[in-house]
């Protein structure tokens, strides 16, 4: 049987070459400043509302919320062309997956082992 396609040829995993290139330092630099970015924006949130004397003085949960969402929306917005969004938007599904499973696969399924979490269920 012939072949209906032509194989790409071999090409090494890591290219040295690419490691002595300008765009793949340029996508260096964007992800650092990108990942320094977040971190600063993100962590400086959550200290400010921890620090908060009462509920009405800082940003609150959604606050927070909306702090790292906006940073990934704009980050992944300004470093696309650079970096690729896939370095964004790969970590976020991967987490995205995780949470899910962990609150809907895992509570159901201990939720059918063990039964009720009701201490007195009805009959």
């Amino acid at each position: 049987m012939s072949k209906d396609y032509v194989e790409p040829p071999l090409v090494p995993l890591l290219d040295m070459e690419e490691l002595k290139s300008w765009p793949f330092f340029r996508a260096v630099i964007a992800e650092f400043v990108a990942t320094l970015l977040f971190l600063y924006v993100t962590v400086a949130t959550v200290i400010s509302h921890k620090k908060q004397a009462n509920q009405c003085d800082g940003v609150g949960l959604l606050g927070i919320s909306l702090a790292f969402g906006g940073m990934i929306f704009v980050l992944v917005y300004c470093t696309a062309g650079i970096s690729g969004w896939i370095f964004w938007v790969g970590p976020f599904i991967g987490a995205l997956l995780a949470a899910a499973y962990h609150q809907y696969v895992l509570r159901a399924s201990a939720t059918i082992g063990l039964g009720s979490f009701r201490s007195n269920p009805a009959t």
